[in-house]
């Protein structure tokens, strides 16, 4: 019998009844250890083979970061709302649970990036499964931010900030900087400037592989550092941001006959043929 973690907003009502319909679903198909719906449990500390996540693309990659390198599968129930993570509809969480008690996982390994944060607050190390993101303060004012691969300079970017994405995150922030869709199966990292002062510097995409070192070139002290949106750390001059291919990856559960291109042309819109109407013609010239 599989072990399985259920994990939820506790703020949101509806969060809370889906965690009991999990629950009462569950029942004697797996052994359900925790129910956290405060996100303060130890989810490391359990020996799972799945989490379940009832809530967006956020929590999910909260959830991910509390996991650390247990090698516990995830997979997200969406409620509706826009998401490239999670795969289960709400409304078929029934046949979704079944199949997963049942030991139908075959999770997909998600590549995430580890950064290490050094300055004179010490030394930190934080993983993101979307990105890591060098960004402007409050004053609004540019950023200087150098970049080295392999110990080799690049170039300093001169921006309103740096993304460093995983080809999972490469549909987040990194999109709506002008960078690439990268599908989950290739290995590698987008960095892609933000508003860059230089416009021909344009996104890089970087083997996985490669170690990245970006470094804080002014003298700036409202400069932020954020991991996956939710983790953010002051950065200034002379502080430097390694980053690598983290040696825990995600296992990333998609249930049904959805491919990733099905995905994508869903949450981003994008429509088959280009259609025109020029004088009434709908199908468009020739």
């Amino acid at each position: 019998m599989r072990t399985i973690l259920v994990i939820g907003d506790g703020r949101k009502p509806r969060a809370r009844e889906a965690s009991r319909e999990v629950a009462r679903l569950l029942d004697g198909r797996a052994k359900v250890p925790l129910i956290d719906l405060d996100g303060e449990g130890d989810l490391a500390g359990f020996d799972a083979d799945l989490c379940i996540v009832l809530g967006g693309d956020g929590l999910l990659l909260s959830t991910v970061r509390r996991l650390k390198e247990a090698r516990t599968a995830v997979v997200g129930v969406n409620f509706g709302k826009l998401g490239f993570l999670t795969s289960v509809r709400y409304d078929a969480l029934n046949a979704a649970l079944a199949r997963l008690a049942g030991g139908d996982l075959n999770p997909e390994v998600r590549l995430r990036v580890r950064c290490a944060v050094e300055g004179a607050a010490g030394r930190e190390e934080l993983d993101a499964l979307n990105d890591v993101v060098i960004t402007q303060g409050r004053d609004g004012r540019m950023a200087y931010i150098g970049l080295a691969v392999d110990g080799a300079a690049v170039t300093t970017y001169a921006a309103d900030g740096l993304i460093v994405a995983t080809p999972s995150g490469s549909t987040a922030h990194a999109l709506s900087a002008g960078g690439p869709v990268v599908h989950p199966g290739v290995e590698a990292f987008v960095v892609a400037p933000v508003c860059p002062h230089t416009l021909s510097n344009r996104p890089l995409v970087l083997p996985a592989s490669a170690r990245l070192r970006l470094s804080v070139e002014e003298e700036r002290r409202d400069l932020l550092l954020i991991v996956d949106g939710q983790i953010r750390r002051p950065v200034a001059a002379g502080d430097t941001v390694s980053l690598w291919r983290s040696p825990a990856p995600c296992r990333l559960v998609r249930l049904g006959a959805e491919s990733y291109f099905d995905v994508i042309r869903a949450k981003l819109a994008w429509s088959g043929r280009p259609r025109y109407r020029l004088d009434g013609d709908t199908d468009g010239p020739g």
